[in-house]
């Protein structure tokens, strides 16, 4: 989604006389129309400050003698502008006491009126706004000069896209290939008188082209030094991940080290001006958490350009596209001042924000009413999430994420169907026993087993008839060792299996989602929403239930003869960010 910042701009016009005579130049009337339409700079407020000041009684105010206009523009065609002589005051009380804050008002026939809300633009526009009053237990503690003048309206934008830099629409930096290289899409800038060249009926705004890479000359590495000078290297398209600006020193990251590095393009000369970044971050998560809190400040040299883009990327990488190497490019659509961490759109966005989709075969149909595994034939590699068993969809977390999944199953024919959601927070995932013994307490070893003392694991399919299956309370021993009080008695090559059972606090609310259709020929497909936030190497699966399996239970195969039947299940798993 692109932000859009919608500036409504007042024109003026100027006039240039010649010497000809005063009476020639007022009988112009389109002239004589705009030294009217002038007047006043076409905005209600003062001209001269009119300074409220506290009484001696901190109940009441003064004020001083001052000036201001009021334009009544009741008809646009016809705006009147009136100039207010404003009358000094003495020892006037505040209208409402009670109040936290009120606003002082004139209007045109110098009447003053009093508000306890913040002035609406319909009042900003009829009457003089000349302070506010600041009170505390009734009594006025501070008088605040917001008073809003009637001039300098169009310098005080010039002001503010000074301050604010560059501002842009679209122009988006990405990366498209298995490298260091940066595009970025077409756009518009709105930068202080960069389009006069280009075209003067849009002085401050310029077209920025699409750029697939940036080349050579057009991505500048920058930094400031020491002596506040900006150190700009031009002379590769690449991204620099190996080093940092250690105060103003550029220095070589640390091995495996994360930065964040900050990208300004500029409007006219189309370059991207690519700051290093001032931190080392042990972890992606970490570098992500402080995109907008990071000691930085960009130097007054580039407030011109827009600033567009967080990236994140760690010490050695050759891919920006490599998920655990580097963080996609993290637009940022308008700079804030000064110290200019950006208002990005997508600031906000987590790690890894992609959506990927795992799809099952059609033949999937439930041949009993008991609750089964949705099972999948992929093994495909999602951002953080592998498929060791892709029969059953265990599917086992790479690294500790937040997951928003949505699971929808095809139904055709009366009946209902349940959908389940099973995760097995810090769990293993079957196979993990590597030794079983006969002594009391038996001593289980298992790599890096996640279990904790207190936790139950249950003991099931054993491969010999001394088959023992039953729920226990775990003991610790070390990382790779607990230990359950339970005797268990198998032959040199029986095996067993060893898993922790779910924590009631697994029991994910509302998770049981079910449809039932009415009828035989009625069509439905039932979804189920849940978030997880799984520990690295969790496991975590699907199951559905029916209550009748001749109704065409979990597939609706409609399509032409030859083509593909719709699938039957289908989950669909967005990252949501790291822990």
């Amino acid at each position: 989604m692109v932000r859009r910042l919608l500036l409504a701009i007042m024109s003026v016009v100027l006039v240039s006389c010649s010497s000809a005579g005063a009476s020639d130049f007022f009988e112009n009337p389109d002239i004589a129309e705009a030294l009217r339409r002038s007047s006043g700079d076409f905005q209600t407020g003062v001209l001269t400050p009119c300074n409220v000041t506290i009484n001696a009684d901190p109940t009441k105010f003064d004020s001083v003698v001052c000036t201001g206009v009021v334009i009544d523009s009741s008809d646009p065609t016809n705006p009147v502008s009136t100039n207010v002589d404003i009358a000094a005051r003495t020892a006037v009380a505040d209208a409402f006491p009670a109040s936290d804050t009120t606003w002082l008002l004139i209007d045109d026939t110098d009447t003053l009126s009093q508000v306890n809300v913040s002035p609406s633009a319909i009042e900003r526009r009829d009457k003089i706004v000349i302070g506010s009053l600041v009170k505390a237990g009734g009594v006025i503690i501070l008088t605040v000069d917001n008073q809003i003048p009637a001039y300098g309206l169009l310098k005080t934008f010039e002001d503010q896209l000074m301050m604010l830099g560059g501002m842009a629409s679209d122009a988006v930096i990405g990366t498209s290939d298995n490298d260091l290289s940066l595009d970025v899409t077409a756009g518009e800038i709105i930068s202080l008188g960069r389009g006069i060249p280009f075209d003067v009926k849009k002085p401050n705004t310029t077209l920025t082209p699409a750029q697939t890479p940036f080349p050579v000359g057009k991505l500048f590495k920058s930094y400031e030094n020491v002596s506040g000078v900006v150190v700009i290297d031009p002379t590769t398209n690449q991204i620099d991940p190996n080093n940092f600006a250690s105060a103003g020193v550029l220095t070589p990251v640390s091995a495996g080290k994360y930065t964040i590095q900050r990208g300004i393009l500029f409007p006219a000369t189309d370059v991207l001006a690519l700051y290093y970044g001032n931190t080392e971050y042990d972890t992606l998560a970490e570098a992500a958490s402080q995109l907008e809190t990071e000691d930085w400040s960009e130097h007054p040299d580039t407030m011109a350009g827009a600033f567009r883009a967080w990236i994140i990327v760690q010490e050695g990488t050759t891919d920006l596209l490599a998920a655990c190497e580097a963080d996609p490019p993290k637009a940022a659509f308008i700079s804030s001042g000064p110290l200019r961490p950006g208002i990005a759109d997508s600031a906000q966005l987590p790690v890894g924000q992609i959506v990927a989709q795992v799809t099952d075969s059609t033949s999937q149909k439930p041949g009993v009413t008991t609750p089964v595994f949705v099972t999948f034939n992929t093994d495909d590699l999602l951002l953080g999430i592998g498929h060791d068993r892709p029969e059953d969809f265990k599917a086992l977390t790479a690294r500790a994420l937040h997951f928003t999944i949505q699971y929808q199953v095809e139904r055709t024919g009366s009946g209902g169907v349940v959908l389940w959601h099973g995760w097995l927070r810090q769990g293993r995932r079957d196979g993990d026993v590597t030794a079983v013994s006969v002594a009391n307490p038996t001593v289980i070893t298992s790599k890096d087993h996640r279990i904790t003392t207190g936790q139950t694991v249950t003991i099931s399919g054993c491969t010999t008839s001394a088959s023992v299956n039953g729920a226990n309370v775990a003991t610790v021993v070390d990382a790779n060792s607990y230990t359950i009080p339970v005797n268990v008695t198998v032959v040199t090559d029986g095996v067993c299996t060893w898993t922790r059972v779910l924590d009631a606090a697994d029991d994910v609310a509302n998770s049981n989602v079910e449809e039932a259709l009415l009828t035989v020929n009625q069509e439905g497909v039932v979804t189920a929403s849940f978030n997880v936030q799984p520990k690295e190497e969790d496991v975590f699966s699907f199951m559905q239930s029916v209550d009748d399996t001749t109704k065409g239970a979990g597939l609706v195969a409609k399509t032409p003869a030859g083509e593909p039947a719709i699938p039957s299940a289908h989950v669909s798993i967005t990252v949501a960010g790291t822990q």
